[in-house]
């Protein structure tokens, strides 16, 4: 009366799908970019203001 799994999550048919390869491969994208674009961000986030020096024109 058990019940029986034709297939198991982690089945190697399940690995062999192209779409499962093209759905992770986005999404590593995805993260390596984000990762990028927060280090991007943050560098430029970090520098002074380019006129800091400068006294304001409109006064």
């Amino acid at each position: 009366m058990g019940h029986e799994w034709r297939t198991t999550p982690w089945s190697t048919e399940v690995w062999q799908d192209p779409g499962l390869w093209i759905a992770l491969g986005v999404s590593a994208l995805f993260i390596v970019v984000g990762v990028a674009m927060h280090r991007v961000f943050v560098k430029i986030l970090k520098q002074p203001p380019a006129g800091a020096d400068k006294a304001d024109p409109h006064e």
